[in-house]
Protein backbone atom coordinates (compact mmCIF):
# COMPACT_ATOMS: atom_id res chain seq x y z
CA UNK A 1 0.00 0.00 0.00
CA UNK A 2 1.42 3.97 -0.77
CA UNK A 3 2.16 5.60 2.13
CA UNK A 4 0.28 9.36 2.34
CA UNK A 5 3.42 11.69 0.89
CA UNK A 6 3.91 15.26 2.88
CA UNK A 7 5.99 17.19 0.73
CA UNK A 8 6.10 19.90 3.48
CA UNK A 9 7.72 17.80 6.32
CA UNK A 10 11.25 18.01 7.17
CA UNK A 11 12.61 14.82 8.97
CA UNK A 12 16.00 15.18 10.57
CA UNK A 13 18.02 12.31 9.39
CA UNK A 14 21.64 12.16 11.45
CA UNK A 15 20.86 15.72 11.99
CA UNK A 16 20.26 16.52 8.68
CA UNK A 17 17.14 18.69 8.43
CA UNK A 18 17.53 19.73 4.52
CA UNK A 19 13.83 19.31 2.56
CA UNK A 20 13.38 15.94 1.30
CA UNK A 21 11.28 15.93 -1.70
CA UNK A 22 8.96 12.62 -3.17
CA UNK A 23 7.71 14.05 -5.78
CA UNK A 24 7.43 16.80 -8.15
CA UNK A 25 4.23 18.32 -9.60
CA UNK A 26 2.80 21.37 -11.36
CA UNK A 27 -0.54 22.94 -11.56
CA UNK A 28 -1.74 25.13 -14.60
CA UNK A 29 -4.90 26.99 -14.37
CA UNK A 30 -6.27 29.17 -17.01
CA UNK A 31 -7.95 32.26 -15.82
CA UNK A 32 -9.15 34.25 -18.81
CA UNK A 33 -7.96 36.72 -21.40
CA UNK A 34 -6.66 40.16 -20.14
CA UNK A 35 -7.39 43.52 -21.51
CA UNK A 36 -4.44 42.92 -24.34
CA UNK A 37 -6.06 39.63 -25.37
CA UNK A 38 -3.26 37.39 -23.66
CA UNK A 39 -4.35 34.50 -21.87
CA UNK A 40 -3.35 34.44 -18.27
CA UNK A 41 -2.79 31.55 -16.45
CA UNK A 42 -1.85 30.53 -12.40
CA UNK A 43 1.31 28.09 -12.04
CA UNK A 44 1.59 26.10 -9.01
CA UNK A 45 4.52 24.24 -8.37
CA UNK A 46 6.65 22.51 -5.68
CA UNK A 47 9.78 23.46 -8.12
CA UNK A 48 9.78 26.80 -9.45
CA UNK A 49 13.14 26.64 -10.82
CA UNK A 50 12.39 24.06 -13.34
CA UNK A 51 11.02 26.63 -15.64
CA UNK A 52 13.05 29.50 -15.02
CA UNK A 53 13.47 29.39 -18.54
CA UNK A 54 9.96 29.51 -19.77
CA UNK A 55 9.38 32.79 -18.29
CA UNK A 56 10.59 35.95 -19.66
CA UNK A 57 11.81 39.61 -17.87
CA UNK A 58 11.01 40.17 -15.18
CA UNK A 59 11.68 36.51 -14.41
CA UNK A 60 11.04 36.10 -10.92
CA UNK A 61 14.20 33.65 -10.50
CA UNK A 62 16.49 34.82 -12.96
CA UNK A 63 18.65 36.85 -11.10
CA UNK A 64 18.80 34.54 -7.90
CA UNK A 65 21.71 32.98 -6.55
CA UNK A 66 21.59 29.40 -4.86
CA UNK A 67 22.46 31.55 -1.34
CA UNK A 68 19.74 34.08 -2.23
CA UNK A 69 16.99 34.20 0.68
CA UNK A 70 14.30 34.33 -1.95
CA UNK A 71 15.32 30.79 -3.31
CA UNK A 72 15.99 29.83 0.07
CA UNK A 73 12.10 30.59 0.92
CA UNK A 74 10.91 28.64 -2.28
CA UNK A 75 13.53 25.90 -1.45
CA UNK A 76 11.87 25.90 2.34
CA UNK A 77 8.53 26.04 1.29
CA UNK A 78 8.01 23.42 -1.75
CA UNK A 79 5.95 25.47 -3.71
CA UNK A 80 4.87 28.90 -5.18
CA UNK A 81 1.46 29.97 -7.21
CA UNK A 82 2.59 32.50 -9.78
CA UNK A 83 0.25 34.89 -12.21
CA UNK A 84 1.55 34.27 -15.89
CA UNK A 85 0.75 35.74 -19.68
CA UNK A 86 1.10 34.22 -22.02
CA UNK A 87 3.50 36.10 -25.07
CA UNK A 88 3.60 33.44 -27.90
CA UNK A 89 5.87 30.47 -26.68
CA UNK A 90 6.92 32.29 -23.28
CA UNK A 91 5.21 33.35 -20.38
CA UNK A 92 5.55 36.70 -18.67
CA UNK A 93 5.49 36.46 -14.47
CA UNK A 94 2.75 38.88 -13.29
CA UNK A 95 2.87 38.69 -9.91
CA UNK A 96 1.69 36.01 -7.15
CA UNK A 97 -1.37 35.22 -6.89
CA UNK A 98 -1.83 36.84 -3.09
CA UNK A 99 -0.67 40.37 -4.71
CA UNK A 100 -1.93 40.52 -8.04
CA UNK A 101 -4.73 42.35 -9.22
CA UNK A 102 -6.44 42.40 -12.12
CA UNK A 103 -7.27 46.14 -13.96
CA UNK A 104 -9.82 48.51 -11.62
CA UNK A 105 -9.86 45.32 -9.21
CA UNK A 106 -9.69 45.76 -5.75
CA UNK A 107 -9.09 42.66 -4.41
CA UNK A 108 -6.41 39.84 -5.59
CA UNK A 109 -7.09 37.05 -7.99
CA UNK A 110 -6.68 34.71 -4.58
CA UNK A 111 -9.49 36.86 -2.96
CA UNK A 112 -11.71 36.27 -6.07
CA UNK A 113 -11.19 33.10 -7.24
CA UNK A 114 -11.51 29.69 -6.82
CA UNK A 115 -10.48 25.83 -8.37
CA UNK A 116 -13.25 23.47 -8.25
CA UNK A 117 -13.23 20.18 -8.40
CA UNK A 118 -16.01 18.46 -9.48
CA UNK A 119 -16.03 14.94 -8.15
CA UNK A 120 -18.79 11.92 -8.52
CA UNK A 121 -19.09 11.26 -5.11
CA UNK A 122 -17.81 12.88 -2.16
CA UNK A 123 -18.45 13.32 1.22
CA UNK A 124 -19.74 16.38 2.95
CA UNK A 125 -16.15 17.36 4.36
CA UNK A 126 -14.91 17.56 1.29
CA UNK A 127 -17.27 20.72 0.57
CA UNK A 128 -15.03 23.43 2.23
CA UNK A 129 -11.21 24.30 2.07
CA UNK A 130 -8.61 21.80 1.29
CA UNK A 131 -5.49 22.99 2.39
CA UNK A 132 -3.00 21.72 3.72
CA UNK A 133 -1.54 24.96 5.86
CA UNK A 134 -3.41 28.10 7.18
CA UNK A 135 -0.63 30.04 4.93
CA UNK A 136 -1.45 28.20 1.97
CA UNK A 137 -5.07 28.94 2.52
CA UNK A 138 -3.70 32.41 2.47
CA UNK A 139 -1.62 33.08 -0.64
CA UNK A 140 -2.63 30.08 -3.26
CA UNK A 141 -5.98 29.89 -5.07
CA UNK A 142 -8.53 28.03 -2.80
CA UNK A 143 -9.37 24.88 -3.80
CA UNK A 144 -13.14 23.24 -3.48
CA UNK A 145 -14.90 20.21 -3.98
CA UNK A 146 -18.23 20.42 -5.62
CA UNK A 147 -20.49 17.13 -6.15
CA UNK A 148 -22.14 16.03 -9.42
CA UNK A 149 -25.50 15.07 -9.65
CA UNK A 150 -26.68 12.26 -12.13
CA UNK A 151 -30.01 12.91 -11.38
CA UNK A 152 -32.51 14.65 -14.59
CA UNK A 153 -32.16 11.81 -17.15
CA UNK A 154 -34.48 13.65 -19.63
CA UNK A 155 -31.94 16.76 -19.61
CA UNK A 156 -29.29 14.26 -19.78
CA UNK A 157 -30.73 12.26 -23.16
CA UNK A 158 -31.61 15.65 -24.33
CA UNK A 159 -27.90 16.90 -24.07
CA UNK A 160 -26.99 13.44 -25.30
CA UNK A 161 -28.68 13.86 -28.73
CA UNK A 162 -26.98 17.23 -29.07
CA UNK A 163 -24.06 16.12 -28.65
CA UNK A 164 -24.44 13.13 -30.85
CA UNK A 165 -24.83 15.32 -33.71
CA UNK A 166 -21.82 17.52 -32.68
CA UNK A 167 -19.77 14.34 -32.25
CA UNK A 168 -17.44 14.97 -35.16
CA UNK A 169 -15.90 17.74 -33.07
CA UNK A 170 -15.33 15.56 -30.17
CA UNK A 171 -14.22 12.50 -28.65
CA UNK A 172 -17.55 11.57 -27.17
CA UNK A 173 -20.85 10.71 -27.62
CA UNK A 174 -20.19 8.74 -31.48
CA UNK A 175 -22.48 5.48 -30.57
CA UNK A 176 -25.96 5.98 -33.05
CA UNK A 177 -27.92 4.79 -30.67
CA UNK A 178 -27.69 5.25 -26.33
CA UNK A 179 -29.89 2.62 -24.18
CA UNK A 180 -31.64 3.57 -21.30
CA UNK A 181 -31.98 0.39 -18.67
CA UNK A 182 -35.34 1.33 -16.39
CA UNK A 183 -34.52 -1.48 -13.68
CA UNK A 184 -38.08 -2.46 -11.31
CA UNK A 185 -37.32 -2.96 -7.30
CA UNK A 186 -37.73 -6.82 -6.91
CA UNK A 187 -39.21 -5.76 -2.88
CA UNK A 188 -38.86 -8.63 -0.20
CA UNK A 189 -42.55 -8.73 1.03
CA UNK A 190 -42.38 -11.52 3.85
CA UNK A 191 -43.23 -10.98 7.68
CA UNK A 192 -43.54 -13.52 10.71
CA UNK A 193 -46.30 -13.99 12.53
CA UNK A 194 -45.86 -16.48 15.63
CA UNK A 195 -49.16 -17.88 14.85
CA UNK A 196 -49.17 -18.40 11.34
CA UNK A 197 -44.91 -18.51 10.51
CA UNK A 198 -43.89 -16.59 7.33
CA UNK A 199 -46.90 -14.25 5.63
CA UNK A 200 -46.37 -12.81 2.10
CA UNK A 201 -47.63 -9.86 1.43
CA UNK A 202 -47.91 -10.65 -2.63
CA UNK A 203 -50.60 -13.59 -2.15
CA UNK A 204 -52.80 -11.03 -1.14
CA UNK A 205 -51.98 -8.61 -3.67
CA UNK A 206 -54.16 -8.92 -6.93
CA UNK A 207 -52.76 -10.86 -9.56
CA UNK A 208 -53.06 -9.85 -13.38
CA UNK A 209 -52.50 -13.02 -15.01
CA UNK A 210 -55.45 -14.45 -13.85
CA UNK A 211 -57.77 -11.82 -15.36
CA UNK A 212 -57.33 -13.16 -19.09
CA UNK A 213 -54.21 -12.08 -19.61
CA UNK A 214 -53.06 -13.31 -23.22
CA UNK A 215 -55.68 -11.20 -24.46
CA UNK A 216 -53.74 -8.33 -23.06
CA UNK A 217 -52.03 -6.07 -25.47
CA UNK A 218 -47.68 -5.73 -24.52
CA UNK A 219 -48.30 -2.05 -23.07
CA UNK A 220 -51.18 -3.22 -20.87
CA UNK A 221 -49.38 -6.08 -20.03
CA UNK A 222 -46.15 -4.10 -18.92
CA UNK A 223 -48.34 -1.68 -17.03
CA UNK A 224 -50.08 -4.11 -14.72
CA UNK A 225 -46.46 -5.83 -14.07
CA UNK A 226 -45.29 -1.90 -12.94
CA UNK A 227 -48.53 -1.62 -10.74
CA UNK A 228 -48.12 -4.88 -9.33
CA UNK A 229 -44.44 -4.65 -8.48
CA UNK A 230 -45.10 -0.88 -7.25
CA UNK A 231 -47.37 -1.85 -4.39
CA UNK A 232 -44.92 -5.24 -3.86
CA UNK A 233 -42.57 -2.28 -3.17
CA UNK A 234 -44.78 -0.13 -1.03
CA UNK A 235 -45.67 -2.75 0.86
CA UNK A 236 -42.17 -3.70 1.95
CA UNK A 237 -41.07 -0.18 2.57
CA UNK A 238 -43.91 1.89 3.53
CA UNK A 239 -44.75 -1.14 6.43
CA UNK A 240 -41.60 -3.13 7.34
CA UNK A 241 -39.64 -0.37 7.44
CA UNK A 242 -41.99 1.56 9.59
CA UNK A 243 -41.85 -1.36 12.03
CA UNK A 244 -45.90 -2.11 11.94
CA UNK A 245 -46.85 -4.29 14.46
CA UNK A 246 -48.13 -7.66 13.24
CA UNK A 247 -51.48 -7.51 13.85
CA UNK A 248 -51.11 -4.57 11.97
CA UNK A 249 -50.05 -5.67 8.86
CA UNK A 250 -52.55 -9.00 9.13
CA UNK A 251 -55.10 -6.37 9.02
CA UNK A 252 -53.73 -4.82 5.64
CA UNK A 253 -53.75 -8.29 4.38
CA UNK A 254 -57.82 -8.45 5.20
CA UNK A 255 -58.33 -5.18 3.36
CA UNK A 256 -56.15 -6.25 0.34
CA UNK A 257 -57.60 -9.18 -0.29
CA UNK A 258 -61.35 -7.87 0.10
CA UNK A 259 -60.47 -5.69 -2.95
CA UNK A 260 -62.39 -8.03 -5.76
CA UNK A 261 -61.59 -7.27 -9.34
CA UNK A 262 -64.98 -6.93 -11.02
CA UNK A 263 -64.08 -8.38 -14.58
CA UNK A 264 -61.32 -9.53 -16.89
CA UNK A 265 -61.18 -6.02 -18.75
CA UNK A 266 -57.54 -3.94 -18.33
CA UNK A 267 -59.30 -0.75 -16.69
CA UNK A 268 -61.20 -2.64 -14.14
CA UNK A 269 -57.29 -4.49 -13.01
CA UNK A 270 -55.85 -1.41 -12.95
CA UNK A 271 -58.43 -0.01 -10.71
CA UNK A 272 -57.81 -2.89 -8.30
CA UNK A 273 -54.40 -2.12 -8.04
CA UNK A 274 -55.41 1.75 -7.24
CA UNK A 275 -57.56 0.42 -4.54
CA UNK A 276 -55.38 -1.51 -2.54
CA UNK A 277 -52.99 1.00 -2.84
CA UNK A 278 -55.71 3.00 -1.34
CA UNK A 279 -55.48 0.56 1.63
CA UNK A 280 -52.03 0.55 1.89
CA UNK A 281 -52.11 4.71 2.06
CA UNK A 282 -54.70 5.00 4.40
CA UNK A 283 -53.79 6.56 6.90
CA UNK A 284 -51.38 8.65 4.78
CA UNK A 285 -51.72 12.68 5.32
CA UNK A 286 -51.30 12.56 1.88
CA UNK A 287 -53.23 10.13 0.68
CA UNK A 288 -55.12 12.11 -2.43
CA UNK A 289 -51.79 13.70 -3.55
CA UNK A 290 -50.25 9.90 -3.71
CA UNK A 291 -52.33 8.16 -5.62
CA UNK A 292 -53.04 10.84 -8.04
CA UNK A 293 -49.40 10.52 -8.96
CA UNK A 294 -49.37 6.94 -9.12
CA UNK A 295 -52.27 7.13 -11.86
CA UNK A 296 -49.95 10.06 -13.71
CA UNK A 297 -47.39 7.60 -13.50
CA UNK A 298 -49.12 4.89 -14.94
CA UNK A 299 -50.81 6.82 -17.49
CA UNK A 300 -47.70 8.26 -18.82
CA UNK A 301 -46.26 4.95 -18.59
CA UNK A 302 -48.71 3.53 -20.98
CA UNK A 303 -48.50 6.44 -22.98
CA UNK A 304 -44.76 5.84 -23.67
CA UNK A 305 -45.12 2.03 -24.40
CA UNK A 306 -47.91 2.98 -27.11
CA UNK A 307 -46.45 5.41 -28.66
CA UNK A 308 -42.55 5.52 -28.16
CA UNK A 309 -42.32 3.81 -31.85
CA UNK A 310 -43.83 7.06 -33.67
CA UNK A 311 -41.59 8.97 -31.94
CA UNK A 312 -38.68 7.01 -32.86
CA UNK A 313 -37.81 4.73 -29.83
CA UNK A 314 -37.81 1.38 -29.67
CA UNK A 315 -37.88 -0.92 -26.52
CA UNK A 316 -38.19 -3.97 -25.26
CA UNK A 317 -38.59 -6.27 -21.96
CA UNK A 318 -36.91 -8.30 -19.51
CA UNK A 319 -38.19 -9.11 -15.73
CA UNK A 320 -38.07 -6.25 -13.69
CA UNK A 321 -36.10 -4.30 -16.63
CA UNK A 322 -37.05 -1.49 -19.45
CA UNK A 323 -34.64 -1.10 -21.99
CA UNK A 324 -35.32 1.56 -24.55
CA UNK A 325 -33.31 2.99 -27.35
CA UNK A 326 -32.99 6.33 -28.44
CA UNK A 327 -31.00 8.26 -31.14
CA UNK A 328 -30.24 11.80 -32.09
CA UNK A 329 -33.99 12.27 -33.95
CA UNK A 330 -36.15 10.50 -31.31
CA UNK A 331 -38.59 12.62 -30.21
CA UNK A 332 -38.06 12.96 -26.35
CA UNK A 333 -40.55 15.82 -26.09
CA UNK A 334 -43.16 14.27 -27.01
CA UNK A 335 -42.78 11.85 -24.12
CA UNK A 336 -41.85 14.35 -21.08
CA UNK A 337 -44.38 13.40 -19.31
CA UNK A 338 -43.46 9.72 -18.92
CA UNK A 339 -39.89 10.83 -17.92
CA UNK A 340 -41.80 14.27 -15.12
CA UNK A 341 -44.02 11.50 -13.33
CA UNK A 342 -41.97 8.24 -14.04
CA UNK A 343 -38.01 8.68 -14.55
CA UNK A 344 -37.55 11.47 -12.81
CA UNK A 345 -40.68 11.63 -10.73
CA UNK A 346 -38.42 11.53 -7.11
CA UNK A 347 -35.88 14.67 -8.52
CA UNK A 348 -39.39 16.52 -9.48
CA UNK A 349 -41.17 15.92 -6.68
CA UNK A 350 -37.38 17.08 -4.31
CA UNK A 351 -38.09 20.44 -6.77
CA UNK A 352 -41.13 21.44 -5.62
CA UNK A 353 -40.39 20.34 -2.04
CA UNK A 354 -42.95 17.48 -2.36
CA UNK A 355 -43.04 13.67 -1.12
CA UNK A 356 -41.83 11.56 -4.06
CA UNK A 357 -44.13 8.84 -5.27
CA UNK A 358 -41.82 6.68 -6.92
CA UNK A 359 -39.06 6.58 -4.75
CA UNK A 360 -36.36 4.20 -5.20
CA UNK A 361 -38.76 2.03 -7.12
CA UNK A 362 -36.78 2.34 -9.97
CA UNK A 363 -33.34 2.67 -10.89
CA UNK A 364 -32.17 3.99 -14.25
CA UNK A 365 -28.89 4.07 -16.15
CA UNK A 366 -27.69 4.71 -19.74
CA UNK A 367 -25.74 2.55 -21.74
CA UNK A 368 -23.02 2.96 -22.82
CA UNK A 369 -20.99 5.81 -21.83
CA UNK A 370 -17.41 5.99 -20.48
CA UNK A 371 -16.29 7.38 -16.96
CA UNK A 372 -15.58 10.83 -18.83
CA UNK A 373 -19.08 10.62 -21.07
CA UNK A 374 -20.56 10.54 -17.44
CA UNK A 375 -18.95 13.08 -15.98
CA UNK A 376 -19.55 15.45 -18.86
CA UNK A 377 -23.59 14.69 -18.58
CA UNK A 378 -23.52 15.57 -14.99
CA UNK A 379 -21.24 18.71 -15.13
CA UNK A 380 -24.18 20.20 -17.97
CA UNK A 381 -27.03 18.41 -16.30
CA UNK A 382 -26.75 18.68 -12.69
Amino acid sequence: PFEKIDIFRSPVENGNTELKYSCEYFLLYYVGIDDSAHDIFILETDNPFKYRALIESPNPLSNISEDDSQQQYYKEKGWCSWVLRRNGPTLTFLGTTNYYKEENELHTIEETSAVILFKQEATESLRGFDSLSEEESRISIKKRYALLHERWKYRQLLTIQKLMQKSSDTEMFHCQEYEVWVTLSDAYTFFHDDDEGDIDFSDFIVDYRNYDFDSKTFPQKLVLDFLEKYIQFVLSSYINENSYKTEDKKEVCKKLHSIKVHSNEFKDVVDAYYAQLGYVFEEHEDKTSIINGIKNAVDSYYDFLCNGNTYGISFEYKPSLLIFKISANSQLEKLEAFFKYVIDEPVYSASQREASVMGRFLTTKIYPLSDGEIANLALFTS
